[in-house]
């Protein structure tokens, strides 16, 4: 059976992806979503419902080849942890 592979959460890699799915299913809440992804349950809520972007992101430019110029945002390292939470 095959199983999800996880960069961030190695645990999850035990798991089937039926075991995955159904522990997925049984969170009832943000308290449940925290736990399950390890983060405290303020920034999941901070993240989700309050922040700004330009409180979550910071921006810079960089060259690109044809001298114009690249704008860039950057998440701040909670986000991109439960951005790359998300993506796995």
């Amino acid at each position: 059976m095959a199983t999800i592979a996880s960069q961030l959460r190695p645990e999850w890699e035990k798991l089937s992806q039926e075991e995955f799915r159904r522990e997925i299913r049984d969170l009832s809440s943000v308290a449940d979503l925290a736990i399950f992804w390890n983060i405290p349950e303020f920034q999941l809520n901070y993240h989700a419902f309050h922040a700004e972007k330009a409180q979550s992101y910071s921006t810079f430019m960089i060259p690109r080849r044809n001298g114009r110029r690249r704008r860039i945002e950057e998440p701040s390292l909670t986000l991109k942890y439960i951005q790359r939470i998300l993506h796995e």
